[in-house]
């Protein structure tokens, strides 16, 4: 039973630790869009490359997730790297179906 006990701490750890490297993703996400649209207003570049751009800027907001949820979590790493992951990109898919 004690070791139940000792979960609920670690669980609640990990919890507010992905949630907090997806507040990052999202973050390192609008910054780099941000760049984009200044780039795309200066440098007057097509629509297909602005699509693959905004791609890598999603792929480089995973990488950092994944990044900051190795830093941040201690243990089962790869399961919270992937919750991180698809708690993303639902945010992602639902914002797009939203607009």
């Amino acid at each position: 039973m004690l070791s139940s006990h000792k979960e609920k701490p670690r669980l609640f750890a990990g919890l507010l630790s992905t949630i907090f490297v997806v507040f990052l993703m999202f973050v390192c996400s609008g910054i780099l869009l941000l760049l984009l649209s200044m780039a795309l207003f200066y440098l007057d570049l097509s629509s297909a490359a602005a699509q693959y751009i905004i791609y890598a800027i999603y792929a480089i907001s995973v990488l950092a997730g994944g990044i900051a949820v190795r830093r941040f979590t201690s243990q089962k790493k790869f399961l919270w790297g992937l919750l991180a992951g698809a708690l993303y990109f639902a945010i992602i898919i639902i914002i797009s179906f939203v607009r």
